[in-house]
């Protein structure tokens, strides 16, 4: 197979299939459509206990279709989480205790599919925070050609699995920096806050970030929670994806975690590059002319 016709396929592979996370996940098309809610579940078994929950899948398109359901572990991986679904960790294991009555499921046009599943928790289990995902996965009713290859069109959503065992509350955050650059010159203007989990308990971070002008009068806020899992960290960037061109700001973080709030604070410049290097060159020029009238005085 040419090359050219492989990297296509990838591609076009790259496209058709995705994994989606948001307060409800829907992959869309006029004709085909899958939505799914909630897009997390949070469940507390202890040890030897069996607990039956469930998650629902829209069709809200024109086609009827079929989907399978199943289970992964979930991990992250870098301090800016990207997803892994492939790793298996030791607490990336809650996958492992996921049932379903069955794995093929047909929901109709402008029909909902509630399915059900148990979560089974051997004796054996360490308390604290264990991971998973449940993927509805949309099976193929049409194809897409690539350079005269047919690739089946799939559509994969993903519920995460949060399974504290025992009950156990360990947790235990530290914010170990806040940075926000001096200079920083295009939009968005940004903070960075990092934070350890130290404890077996994943928790919830509130980040609340304001920037000011030099008067103190507030331009912009905004506040999001994070959840950070057992023996991460994670950095949270926080920006202003509007923020003017050029101006002098005085940005304020607030991260509050377990009840303990910590804050960081600091000035920014936001000035693109060529107009640093033409205040620059009027200052060299400025310089240059100071000197010559100083030296022709001398003279």
């Amino acid at each position: 197979m040419p090359i050219l016709t492989r990297t296509s396929l990838f591609v076009a592979g790259l496209m058709v299939i995705g994994v989606v996370f948001a307060p409800t996940v829907s992959a869309v098309d006029p004709i085909e459509s899958m939505t799914l809610s909630p897009t997390e579940k949070r469940h507390t078994v202890k040890q030897g206990e069996v607990a039956r929950d469930s998650f629902v899948i829209f069709n809200d398109g024109q086609t009827a279709y079929n989907f399978t359901v199943y289970a992964a572990p979930y991990s992250v991986r870098g301090e800016n989480y990207e997803s892994d679904f492939a790793r298996d960790t030791k607490l990336s294991d809650a996958y492992k205790w996921v049932q379903f009555e069955k794995t093929t499921w047909r929901v109709e046009p402008r029909q909902k599919v509630t399915v059900p599943y148990t979560l089974t928790v051997n004796s054996g289990v360490p308390s604290g925070g264990h991971y998973g995902v449940i993927f509805a996965e949309q099976q193929p009713t049409s194809a897409t050609e690539f350079d005269g290859n047919r690739i089946d069109r799939k559509k994969r959503l993903g519920m995460l699995l949060y399974v504290n065992v025992g009950g156990v509350n360990d947790i235990r955050p530290e914010v170990k920096s806040t940075r926000i650059d001096f200079y920083q010159p295009v939009a968005p203007m940004t903070a960075t806050v990092r934070i350890a989990s130290l404890g077996s308990t994943d928790f919830t971070a509130t980040v609340r970030f304001v920037v000011m002008d030099v008067l103190g009068n507030v331009k912009y806020q905004k506040t999001n929670e994070y959840t950070v899992l057992p023996e991460t960290t994670r950095a949270i960037e926080m920006d202003w994806r509007d923020s003017p061109w050029f101006g002098l700001y005085k940005v304020h973080t607030e991260t509050v975690t377990a009840g303990k709030m910590v804050a960081g604070d600091g000035y920014v410049l936001v000035a693109p590059r060529w107009l640093l290097f033409i205040a620059l060159l009027a200052v060299l020029v400025g310089g240059a002319n100071a000197l010559r009238r100083r030296q022709a005085k001398q003279r």
